[in-house]
């Protein structure tokens, strides 16, 4: 499959250290240092017969989904980076039936989809196992200043779709969906747009708490989930060295759980992995469904009116 990817910056470069034996070109609307090829300006420079398939990494504005929508007119499958922010629900839709009669593949890409211990808790099979009391889960990083020096400082709701979007897209993974978002917190401490939040949500029976943050100086990520047999964990990304995965068995009436960790000290594979799976999907002509796009969607339409 001939790929080009359209914006490379900081993603555009970590999706062509994965794919490069696909990548025909690039467009960009400057040549950077860092590029392997002379980039195109615009998407529609590049000849269309010279490829299959594009790797949108452009900033999240609404310029991303007019390159979508036009690469999907011409019949080009896509994987692009999340969240698929400020499309409406209706908008991701369309795009979806846009796909599907064009006979090509759009895939929102989520990498933390395939950090190993977020695997651990998914095949722990949930929902059919266990009666799902809380699940908290922490994302932050310490990037409040580059932010401020970037377009992302301008995107609506600021960390909650650009961080925080990891957390809704697992939710939707972990439980099947979620309702009722409210905003709990909210602040702007260092960028023009919030750089600290916590959002309350519900799955069901299950209460969910979601924090996400430009402003933890040493980059943190944990999932918490407490159910009646004992509780599941996770702690750290690949990217950052180590990983674990935690269970605890409960013990009746009361008393020290049996605890099993498992530790991944190893590369991170998820770039690779998500590669991976969309040219399965290209190859085998499947679309998967968009509806933790468009639940996300739902949920920061309710949340900018919260604000």
């Amino acid at each position: 499959m001939r790929a080009i990817i359209v914006g490379y910056g900081n993603q555009g470069r970590k999706r062509y250290a994965v794919a490069k034996k696909d990548i025909v070109g690039i467009v960009d609307h400057a040549p950077t240092p860092y590029s392997p090829f002379v980039p195109f300006f615009h998407i529609s420079d590049f000849p269309l017969a010279d490829y299959d398939a594009a790797i949108v990494c452009t900033p999240t504005q609404a310029s991303k989904l007019d390159i979508v929508k036009w690469l999907l007119e011409n019949g080009k499958h896509v994987l692009v980076e999340k969240p698929l922010w400020p499309a409406t629900p209706a908008q991701i839709m369309e795009l979806g039936d846009l796909a599907e009669r064009k006979k090509v593949v759009l895939y929102p890409a989520y990498n933390h989809r395939w950090e190993p211990a977020v695997r651990d808790v998914l095949d722990q099979n949930l929902g059919n196992v266990y009666k799902i009391y809380h699940c908290r889960m922490f994302y932050g990083n310490g990037t409040a200043e580059l932010v401020k020096q970037s377009w992302r400082d301008q995107i609506p709701l600021g960390v909650i779709p650009e961080v925080g979007s990891h957390l809704f897209d697992l939710c939707e993974m972990f439980f099947g969906g979620y309702s009722s978002a409210r905003m709990i917190y909210c602040n702007n401490y260092e960028n023009d747009n919030p750089d600290h939040a916590i959002v309350a949500m519900r799955s069901g029976s299950t209460s969910i708490e979601l924090e996400m943050t430009y402003l933890s100086w040493k980059n943190t990520f944990t999932i918490d989930i407490l159910t009646d047999k004992g509780s599941l964990h996770v702690e750290g990304l690949t990217k950052w060295g180590r990983s674990i995965y935690t269970s605890r068995i409960r013990q009746h009436p009361a008393g020290v759980p049996e605890e099993k960790a498992t530790v991944y000290v190893q590369p991170d594979s998820t770039w690779e992995q998500e590669w991976r799976l969309f040219n399965n999907l290209v190859a085998d002509g499947v679309q998967r469904s968009l509806r933790s796009s468009i639940l996300m969607a739902q949920t920061l339409e309710e949340l900018c009116k919260c604000k």
